[in-house]
């Protein structure tokens, strides 16, 4: 048979920083509205990614757009100045030409993440998810399910947490 759905608040990591890297797609320099690049090959994801790697900055969340135009990360607060140098150094020329937005910071914020044994499998669970927090008017600042459909995890502010977390137990009867 199926297993139970079962399930379970992951995670509420607080105390983090969400950057928001984005192409400027009305750059006559960056892409065209046709969402062709004269950026680097590799995509900005990538790029942000690698760049953050070699600084040592764990990324505890990321999420991406479609044509790869923008990410938006979650790190430690502890790692947000050396984040920031790197990405800056690293896009100076492209920041100046105005092909990238400037790089936006958010904190702190929670990493809210559910976990759902079987929500690959079972309608509506996140939208119960987000339901829940829009409904007490909690904003969400950037979410993402996992690859394996077993989590979905929503990006709030810090001061939201404690009432977030409540909401969704309510919600899933945990």
């Amino acid at each position: 048979g199926t297993k139970p759905l079962i399930y379970a608040i992951q995670e509420a990591l607080e105390q983090m920083a969400l950057l928001d890297v984005r192409a400027n797609i009305l750059s006559e320099h960056g892409l065209a509205l046709t969402g062709t690049t004269t950026l680097p090959r590799e995509s900005l994801p990538g790029r942000v990614l690698a760049i953050l790697a070699d600084a040592g900055v764990a990324v505890w969340f990321e999420t991406s757009s479609a044509k790869g135009t923008g990410i938006a990360v979650v790190v430690q607060q502890a790692d947000v100045a050396r984040a920031n140098i790197a990405l800056h150094k690293a896009f100076a020329s492209e920041l100046r030409e105005g092909d990238i937005e400037p790089i936006l910071c958010q904190q702190p914020v929670t990493l809210l993440t559910l976990v759902a044994e079987t929500m690959g499998k079972t309608p509506g669970v996140a939208g119960r998810f987000f339901g829940a927090l829009g409904a007490i008017g909690i904003n969400i600042r950037a979410s993402s399910q996992g690859a394996s459909q077993r989590a979905i995890s929503a990006v709030i502010d810090d001061a939201d947490t404690p009432q977030a977390v409540r909401t969704v137990h309510d919600s899933f009867n945990l």
